[in-house]
């Protein structure tokens, strides 16, 4: 059997994973594959693949596409000098037109022996559900909780319908009164209470967990610009153990934040539990 180690499926497309299968440039598979592999003959779970692609109508995209061996490369040993295509993408032969190009990226950080593979496709999307316009920003109610602001925003409202009763005592269309309530509402509304901002939402990845992670990553590319030197990966290691303490300490923090979460429940203070 070809062994699959990680693999993510597009509904009625194909499948994408780490397959430790090496494709070669065999004439004989052609139909199933390309002539762009990294290998020149393919091992036994290649055949094995290969075999499996046919049976099932499906093609290996990732030989389609005649790229530098640096950007076919999927797989990179601990020595940091054998490189192997084994990361794949299977799509149903009907479908094999909507992939445009199948490469990996060395430069993502992903902090393992693979690379990261990335298929650019193209598929035709409806756009008739979008709907175009600003969004309404809510007022803001808890003001209503000080009596100062509540008191106002009574009298407030009660002048202005007082003045709408008085200038159209004979106004009986359901339509212009709903208007007129409308406009006491929101006109009071936004003279007392204002309206809301965008919620910023708090993350736990902020200025200093992105430096960190800017030096693991940089650390990284340093290695392979050096062929993974013995220098070169002891700083991508030691970059790499310290984003791990920093970011395992931040979101230790954020997430002892919960308790506030707690707190709102327990007291069933539905409204801030949401907003937080």
């Amino acid at each position: 059997m070809v062994h699959i180690a990680a693999f993510y499926t597009v509904p009625k497309l194909g499948t994408i994973g780490d397959l430790n299968a090496k494709i070669g440039q065999e004439e004989i598979y052609r139909p199933v594959t390309g002539k762009y592999s990294l290998h020149t003959l393919s091992n036994d779970s290649g055949t094995r693949f290969i075999n499996f692609a046919c049976s099932k109508n499906m093609v290996v995209a990732g030989t389609l596409f005649n790229h530098k061996d640096l950007h076919k490369m999927t797989w990179r040993s601990p020595d940091g000098q054998t490189f192997s295509q084994i990361d794949h993408l299977l799509i149903d032969a009907r479908h094999v037109s909507n992939v445009m190009d199948v490469r990996t990226f060395r430069g993502t950080n992903i902090d393992s022996d693979h690379y990261l593979l990335i298929s650019k496709m193209r598929s035709q999307i409806s756009n008739a559900g979008k709907m175009y316009g600003s969004y309404a920003r809510k007022f803001n109610s808890e003001k209503l909780k000080s009596p100062e602001i509540s008191s106002a925003y009574r009298e407030k409202q009660n002048k202005y319908l007082t003045r709408h009763a008085v200038d159209n005592d004979n106004d009986d269309d359901v339509n212009e009164v709903w208007t007129h309530l409308k406009n006491a509402i929101t006109q009071t509304a936004g003279t007392i209470l204002d309206r809301i901002e965008g919620v910023t939402y708090k993350d736990w990845f902020d200025a200093e967990r992105e430096q960190a992670t800017i030096s693991k990553n940089n650390a990284c590319k340093r290695m392979q610009q050096r062929n993974h030197t013995r220098k070169a990966v002891e700083e991508y290691r030691t970059a790499r153990s310290e984003g791990k303490r920093v970011h395992k300490q931040k979101k230790k923090i954020f997430i002892e934040r919960g308790l506030e979460l707690e707190h709102f429940r327990s007291n069933n203070e539905s409204k801030s539990l949401y907003q937080k």
